[in-house]
């Protein structure tokens, strides 16, 4: 009870964490900015990606939706 209690607390001082329709939105954005279209891009839109959303969003869901994205064209 008490560590749910300062758990919350806790919460009220991180950051808010994106939804992944968030995420994929905001790496999209991203994705037309640096031009990256194929999986042969995931070096050059994952840095800017995980720099965009950096306490944003958890480093593997970011991955995730870039390799989405960029599967997806």
């Amino acid at each position: 009870e008490k560590e749910k209690a300062e758990l919350e607390i806790i919460n009220e001082y991180l950051p808010k964490q994106l939804t992944n329709e968030e995420i994929l939105e905001e790496v999209k954005k991203i994705a037309l900015e640096v031009g990256a279209s194929s999986k042969q891009d995931f070096p050059k839109l994952m840095p800017k990606a995980v720099q965009v959303l950096k306490g944003k969003a958890d480093g593997k869901v970011i991955k995730e939706i870039v390799e989405q994205v960029l599967s997806s064209n």
